[in-house]
């Protein structure tokens, strides 16, 4: 697997690569076919195995027997690991003990925050683990924050649950849910892809659009020019201007902690938010961005996903044959 990454990078988890990549550098997993960042390790999965990548140095987790990872993702210490087979199981990393923990089975997607862990099962049933909520829809997507979730149906709305002191649940107000709620605001336009950050939420609709919602103290909502115009809180989903002189889509976006990124369908990258680790490249020497701005030309690269650990950011490509 071969990916650009930029940002934080204390702990070694782009192995080869300087405390902090101020610009996108390649760095390759040989054999991976998933990754996942995170904010002091990377995860990838080859051949159903798991890695943990961090000090420099790629360590192989020993599993429990027959067991098989479709999927990862991890916060802090704490890491979920779905099976092939719908095995949900946590992972505890008290060094220098790996411990694990079967939580529960018959999963087909997981989500995690560092307030929140949320599972789909093969019923249809959304678990705020370790409970099961009342809400039943057809969700084909979920994404969590620190301490809320976006869940997505099959028809494109968008509904959200968790702490709302932020404005993150895009409501209209800061009130916490404890069951999913629909995001009116976005009701009757097709949604296509969500994402969270650590206090904030966006969305890109089926024609291209780009809504954001939640806190925006660094400007990851990308709405305004400058600190002195910006909103610290936008408790509703507001749609995102590129400045472009012809209509451009965005096709994939991500969140970290506290920034954003888009890329569009010409394959450049748009950002905004916090970049003191250089998150957001060193093309504008700024720690706050409050509009998005262009990062990098991904023209000549075949794109296949974002992603963004807590303070870094990472573009996945691929062959012309995967």
């Amino acid at each position: 697997m071969k990916l650009f990454c930029c940002g934080f990078n204390l702990y070694g988890q782009f192995k080869g690569s300087a405390h902090i990549i101020r610009n996108f550098e390649e760095c390759t997993y040989d054999c991976a076919t998933y990754f996942s960042p995170a904010h002091t390790y990377n995860l990838t999965i080859s051949n159903g195995d798991v890695f943990l990548h961090t000090n420099n140095e790629s360590k192989k987790l020993s599993l429990p027997d027959h067991f098989k990872a479709d999927y990862a993702t991890g916060v802090d210490d704490r890491i979920l690991l779905l099976s092939t087979t719908g095995i949900l199981l946590k992972c505890e990393l008290e060094h220098p003990v790996v411990t694990y923990v079967e939580l529960t089975k018959n999963i087909t997607k997981i989500t995690c925050g560092n307030k929140l862990a949320v599972a789909l099962d093969t019923f249809g049933n959304i678990l705020n683990l370790p409970s099961r909520l009342e809400f039943r829809q057809s969700i084909v997507d979920m994404a969590a924050g620190c301490e809320h979730c976006l869940l997505l149906d099959s028809l494109g709305r968008v509904y959200s649950f968790g702490r709302g002191s932020r404005g993150q649940l895009g409501h209209g107000d800061l009130v916490d849910q404890d069951e999913p709620k629909l995001i009116e605001a976005l009701d009757g336009i097709e949604i296509k892809k969500i994402a969270t950050g650590g206090w904030h939420s966006c969305a890109v609709s089926a024609d291209g659009d780009l809504y954001a919602w939640g806190w925006n103290a660094n400007g990851q909502l990308g709405v305004y020019e400058n600190e002195k115009d910006a909103l610290g809180v936008m408790a509703s989903p507001h749609l995102i201007d590129f400045d472009d002189d012809i209509q451009l889509n965005v096709v994939d976006l991500a969140c970290g902690r506290r920034h954003t990124v888009a890329l569009l369908n010409n394959r450049k990258l748009y950002g905004s938010g916090w970049n003191k680790y250089y998150q957001l490249t060193d093309v504008h020497e700024r720690e706050n961005i409050y509009k998005m701005v262009f990062l990098y030309d991904f023209s000549r690269t075949n794109v296949k996903e974002l992603k963004c650990g807590p303070w870094s950011t990472v573009v996945l490509s691929s062959s012309a044959n995967d």
